[in-house]
């Protein structure tokens, strides 16, 4: 299921440069060759860079409208952004870093839940151990209606640091409230009580889930 998934990604960007023009039965045959020889190889490094969790989220977004829009904008860009990175080197400052996470938080606090997924998405690509991003995606996800894809996000940022108070802070908050799962949630609350003793928000969970 992975091979095949990864195959249709890479297909998706190299068709619109390697089949742009009418070619010749053969001459696409020959391409076939080439990209099958070279296939197992992309496969690893896919796999080497993300994990299964993250690609299924890669998956997941290149499905979306902007993610499509993406798949199909990018190889038309690249060459203009190419040529202008080399033009700003030559009369200017070199660009800084790209700002996606800026608009992923801007949007967040817009509540623009759908567009600030998007954008965290994307901003993950590139980041994917960037952990405060990653839980923030999540309350995305809580707040467009899926908890579950919501408490999974919350799941990775803790199985990799444990001490992340506010993907657990977030956790029992989807697990109380959103999913009804009192139980699991008030195991929690001891250690997010710990990790943050003089916390107000913190103290008003706990105070809102002893009343539910």
């Amino acid at each position: 299921m992975r091979r095949a998934t990864i195959l249709c990604l890479v297909l998706t960007w190299i068709a619109p440069m390697a089949w742009g023009e009418e070619v010749e039965s053969s001459h696409k045959k020959a391409a076939a060759e080439l990209l099958e020889r070279l296939m197992p190889r992309m496969i690893d490094i896919y796999v080497e860079a993300y994990t299964e969790q993250e690609l299924r989220d890669l998956i997941a977004f290149y499905k979306t409208p902007i993610g499509k829009k993406t798949l199909e904008k990018t190889p038309l860009l690249m060459p203009q952004g190419t040529q202008g990175l080399l033009d700003a080197s030559k009369t200017g400052p070199k660009p800084g870093p790209d700002n996606l996470l800026d608009r992923a938080n801007r949007l967040y606090d817009e509540k623009n839940w759908a567009e600030a997924r998007d954008s965290y998405l994307l901003h993950l690509q590139a980041n994917p151990q960037d952990s405060n991003a990653r839980s923030d995606l999540g309350i995305c996800y809580k707040e467009l209606g899926a908890p579950e894809k919501a408490l999974e996000e919350f799941d990775q940022v803790l199985a990799k640091d444990p001490g992340h108070w506010q993907a657990l802070y977030n956790k029992i908050n989807v697990l109380g409230f959103d999913l009804d799962r009192k139980p699991e949630a008030m195991a929690l609350l001891p250690t997010l009580l710990r990790l943050r003793p003089d916390d107000e928000a913190v103290a008003a969970l706990a105070a809102a889930l002893g009343e539910k």
